[in-house]
């Protein structure tokens, strides 16, 4: 019972301070935006309550422009919550010690100001590494076999032709 209750606190804590905010956050503006539907609101909640953490700890600086969150609330506004949560996972997964290195091969820029890589927001599946199309396939996967459960296999064993 302890636990549930700390749960519920911290969630109220967490959306009252979603409820008063006051734009100081990226994700924010979104939040607050009467142009916003709710379900992208619903959407960028989470990445909201992110911020308030990461943007407060020099721990969590993140390599590129614009922030992983920042991306994720920016791509969810912009293209709508599933290619938005899509897009944000993958910059999520692309986010690593070795993305340096990569994003340059795949033809990333660098911003020599702030020494950040530029990932501007922008569906972009030819330069998606093999990790994130492998969680796109196991995504969609997933989505249509939780809409359509038996539009795909006869039994557990057995394909449709």
């Amino acid at each position: 019972m302890k636990g549930k209750a700390t749960k519920i606190f911290i969630l109220l804590i967490i959306g009252l301070s979603i409820s008063q905010s006051q734009s100081k956050y990226p994700a924010d503006t979104i939040l607050v935006s009467k142009n916003t539907s709710l379900i992208k609101k619903l959407g960028v909640l989470p990445i909201a309550g992110w911020q308030r953490i990461s943007y407060n700890s020099d721990f969590f600086n993140c390599q590129f422009e614009p922030s992983c969150s920042n991306y994720g609330a920016q791509s969810i506004h912009k293209h709508g919550l599933i290619l938005g949560a899509f897009m944000a996972s993958d910059r999520v997964i692309r986010c690593n010690p070795t993305a340096f290195q990569y994003h340059l091969k795949a033809g990333g820029k660098y911003n020599q100001l702030n020494k950040k890589l530029v990932d501007p927001i922008q569906p972009n599946f030819k330069q998606m590494n093999n990790h994130s199309k492998a969680f796109m396939n196991a995504a969609s996967t997933g989505v249509i076999n939780v809409f359509m459960p038996n539009k795909f296999y006869k039994n557990d064993d057995e394909y449709l032709e």
